[in-house]
Parts: structure tokens; C-alpha cells; sequence
């Protein structure tokens, strides 16, 4: 019988059978995920048209069947309602004694005709009337608490001393001419509204969204906008006059008011420096005075920084349309926006200061080790060349210095800072005597750092010199090689930032 070898073919057609279960495996998870990705996009759309639909269609949303139906759920007619109304103004016009007050708290009225009504003082809590008319009616002391008003018309509307908490005006229909004065308006939403002629003297705007609203030529006299949301709101011609605006949230609101609000109020608002102006800064400018008289220093360097954003801003703008001087705004945005943004922050160019010393004392003593040309070098008088060197560093000195000439005579003798070798001592001996080396060389890098740092001379004014005046030794840290670029690259930076902190602390340059 012939020898023959048998192939396996059971461990192949396995093999093939695996990878065809993981493909399909595969392919099945891809689907899945593409088709949950596609349906979740299509839901987004969906949802996105419906949400831009009920924004901006609102007067095509008016027509439709009117209908009542009270908290119990049950129907009611509109000759009821005529009732209850005509009830409600005998009430009102007998001073409580006949009629009967209105009480439409949690019913829904939605396209209601309440054209010229008086529901003053009428409970209208929780109720729904979205898509209603409300021109002309009087509303005045109405409790209109978490009442839905999508849609519905206030035109010419009373609504003194109405209770508006938690109501989202932001889709509601506000006309010019509505009477807002003394309204409580507690958190409640007027997002993106543009408003114009509307009386709000006294209102209550407490924790209000007025983000991205249109609030030029409106008149704020009294109005309380403590905590309120004003991101981005646009105050152009604004009368704010003894307006409460502590803790309001100012973030990129255009800032061109006619009457200023209290300086002691604007003072506690919040992003006061994100502020901006279109085309006049005499308001910024006039409120950064205020608070200069005033004594809030740091408002004011906040009010500076908004100034000179706005500022940068446009030179960014001519230089992008080539029809300014780029260099400019290089100058302002690097050297003292980033810095200091424009003094407001002193403290970030301290921070710079001493990342720049941080870096500068790693780096003497990286070259100290890792050079053989650069690092530092201790300079000593040559006649007590052996005596003037720091015992702390002697142990990390070249054995033989190197003359040094000033004016063509022998004065000096320097020694290399090295690292010295260490013995092998036990694993504890070696590591103490590592750290004791360490020490002394991160020291050396430190103080040379710090020469390097206030290597400022003005008339009489040496820092420098005064720094080796507190060794009790005679003797310099010098330079050498790499290190001496590094050194004055630092002494460069240190002089800027250290005149710019001083400037900014306890001067007004950007003014």
C-alpha cells in the first residue's frame, strides 16, 4: 500500500466558517448602527422643522375650532364663558360686593377671543392660552402664574401688577404700547423677544431670561434685574436709570445705554467685562469713569478690558479686508491681551513671570548635566580664588579654573559648575549623597534664575547687584555657552513682564 499523507481539511473549512460568521457578525452590528444613526438624524429634522415651524408660524396657527375646557376636563360653552366674564366685571366695578371674581385657574381657553376683557385681578393659574387674543384687554393684578401664553396676542395689553412667574414669553406676540409696569415677571422668558415701546418702570425681572432680546429705546426705570439672564441683549438707547442689576448675567450685551443704572448695582453684575458696543463706547467709557469715582478698581479694569476687546475686534476686521495695519493688532491681542487682558489681570503676568523663572531654573540645570560646553560657572577674586568659593557648590567645581581678564588684567579665576561622581555607596548612603549633589546644583540654577530674572538697573535702582551683596562670600554666577542665551532671552522677558506688572497694578495704561 502506497504511503500517502491525508490532508486536514476539517481545520481550514473551519477556519473559513468562522470568518464568515464574524463578517456576517459584522455587517450586522454596521447595519444596525448606520440604520440607528439614520433614524435618530430623521427624529432630530423632524424635530427641528417642528420647533422652527411653531416658532416662527404663529399667525398661521390661529385658525382652528375655539374650545374651553375646564380643570375637570369638561367642555364648556362660550355663552359660559360670556357669563363668567360679565360676572367677573360686576365684581370689579362694585369693588367686591356683587358678581363674582373669575376663577379659569388650569382651563384651557386656546384661541380664545378676549379682546378688550377686564379679567383684573382674575385667576388665570396653570391655564392654557396659547394662540389668544389678548389685545386691549386689561389684565392688571392677574394671577397668571405657569400660565401658557404661546402665541397669544398682547397688544396694547394691560398687565400692571400682573403675576407672570415662570411664563414663557419668549413665542408670545408682544405689541408696542403694553403696559408692563410693576409686573412680577420672576423668572420668567423673554428670549429673543424684540421689544420697542413697552412701559416696564418697577417690574420684577428676577432670574428673567432676557438673553439675545431686543431691549433698544425701552425704558427700565426701577426695574429689579437681580440674578436675571442678560447674555447678548441688546441695550441700545436704553433708559435703566436706578435699575437693579446685581448678580445679572451681562455676557455680550451691547452696552449703549442712554440713562446709566446705579454704579453700586452694575458693579455686582456678572461678565460686566464681555460686554460690547456697536458703533458708541461713550456708555462703556462714561461707566468705567463712574466706577473709577466710585473706587471699584476692579470693575474698572474690567470695563478697560470690554474697551479695548471691542477695540481689537474692529482692528482685526480692517486687517482681514487689507484695510489696516495687521501689526497693530499683533501688538495689542499678544502683548497685552494674552499678558495681562489689558490690565484687568495682573495676576496672569505674575503667573507668567514665574513659569518663565520656573522653565529658565530647569534649564541651567538640565545644561549643568547634560553639557559639556554650557551651564554656569562660579567667578572668584584671584587672589582668594580658594577661600570666596560657596561651600555649598565646592564639592561640584572643576578642580581648575580659568582666568578671567577685565581691562586687560588677570582679576578673575571661574570654576565650571559639574556634577560631581558619586560613590557607590549602599542603596540609602547613595541616595542621600544624590540628593545633597541635587540640591546644590537646583540651588545654584535657582539663584542664577533669579539674577537673571531682576537683572534690572534704573539710575540708582540694581537689583542685581543687591542680590550678591546678601551672599557672605565674594563671588559671581556667570553664564556659559548656551546658557548665557537662555539668560538673556529671560532677562528680556522678566524686564517686560515685571514693567507690565507694575504698570497694570498700580497705574492705568490702557486708559
Amino acid at each position: 500500500m502506497p504511503f500517502s499523507i491525508r490532508p486536514f481539511p476539517l481545520l481550514p473549512v473551519r477556519h473559513k466558517a468562522n470568518t464568515y460568521h464574524a463578517g456576517l457578525m459584522f455587517r450586522r452590528v454596521l447595519s444596525f448602527i448606520l440604520i440607528t444613526l439614520c433614524l435618530s438624524f430623521t427624529t432630530f429634522q423632524a424635530k427641528a422643522r417642528g420647533a422652527e415651524t411653531n416658532t416662527t408660524n404663529c399667525d398661521t396657527q390661529t385658525e382652528g375650532q375655539w374650545a374651553w375646557v375646564d380643570r375637570s376636563g369638561k367642555n364648556r360653552t362660550h355663552e359660559e364663558l360670556q357669563n363668567i366674564l360679565k360676572q367677573h366685571q360686576t365684581w370689579f366695578d362694585t369693588a367686591k360686593k356683587e358678581g363674582k371674581q373669575a376663577d379659569l385657574s388650569g382651563t384651557k381657553l386656546k384661541r380664545a377671543d378676549l379682546h378688550s376683557v377686564n379679567l383684573s385681578e382674575a385667576n388665570l393659574t396653570d391655564s392654557d392660552l396659547s394662540y389668544t387674543d389678548l389685545t386691549r384687554a386689561i389684565l392688571n393684578q392677574t394671577n397668571l402664574r405657569g400660565t401658557n401664553l404661546q402665541c397669544a396676542r398682547l397688544n396694547e395689553t394691560y398687565l400692571q401688577g400682573a403675576d407672570l412667574t415662570n411664563v414663557d414669553l419668549s413665542r408670545t406676540i408682544i405689541s408696542s404700547k403694553s403696559n408692563f409696569a410693576g409686573t412680577i415677571l420672576v423668572r420668567a422668558s423673554l428670549k429673543g423677544q424684540i421689544l420697542h415701546d413697552i412701559n416696564f418702570s418697577s417690574a420684577d425681572l428676577t432670574e428673567a431670561d432676557l438673553s439675545a432680546t431686543n431691549l433698544t429705546n425701552m425704558a427700565f426705570t426701577d426695574v429689579n434685574f437681580r440674578d436675571a439672564n442678560l447674555r447678548g441683549a441688546l441695550l441700545v438707547h436704553t433708559n435703566m436709570s436706578v435699575a437693579h442689576l446685581e448678580g445679572a448675567d451681562l455676557f455680550g450685551a451691547t452696552y449703549e445705554v442712554d440713562t446709566h443704572p446705579k454704579t453700586s448695582s452694575i458693579a455686582y453684575a456678572k461678565n460686566i467685562e464681555y460686554m460690547t458696543y456697536e458703533s458708541d463706547p461713550s456708555s462703556l467709557a462714561h461707566l468705567r469713569a463712574e466706577f473709577k469715582v466710585a473706587g471699584f478698581r476692579d470693575q474698572e479694569r474690567k470695563i478697560t478690558f470690554a474697551l479695548k476687546s471691542r477695540q481689537v475686534e474692529t482692528l482685526w476686521e480692517t486687517c482681514e479686508n487689507a484695510k489696516g495695519n495687521c501689526f497693530e493688532y499683533f501688538v495689542n491681542r499678544y502683548l497685552f491681551d494674552l499678558t495681562s487682558q489689558y490690565g484687568m489681570n495682573p495676576g496672569r503676568v505674575l503667573l507668567t513671570i514665574l513659569t518663565i523663572f520656573g522653565v529658565s531654573t530647569v534649564l541651567y540645570w538640565g545644561l549643568i548635566h547634560f553639557s559639556k560646553d554650557s551651564g554656569l560657572s562660579i567667578n572668584v577674586p584671584l587672589d582668594h580664588d580658594r577661600t570666596n568659593q560657596p561651600l555649598w557648590l565646592k564639592a561640584d567645581l572643576s578642580k581648575d579654573g580659568q582666568l578671567i581678564r577685565e581691562s586687560g588684567v588677570e582679576t578673575k579665576k571661574g570654576y565650571k559648575v559639574l556634577p560631581r561622581q558619586l560613590h557607590q555607596f549602599k542603596n540609602l548612603a547613595y541616595c542621600r549623597e544624590w540628593m545633597r549633589r541635587e540640591r546644590a546644583l537646583l540651588w545654584v540654577s535657582f539663584v542664577f534664575s533669579l539674577m537673571s530674572t531682576f537683572n534690572i538697573k534704573f539710575r540708582d535702582v540694581d537689583f542685581g547687584r543687591w542680590l550678591k551683596q546678601l551672599t557672605t562670600r565674594e563671588y559671581e554666577i556667570k553664564a556659559v555657552g548656551f546658557a548665557r542665551t537662555v539668560s538673556g532671552i529671560q532677562a528680556l522677558l522678566s524686564v517686560y513682564f515685571i514693567a507690565l506688572l507694575l504698570v497694570t497694578y498700580f497705574g492705568r495704561p490702557f486708559e
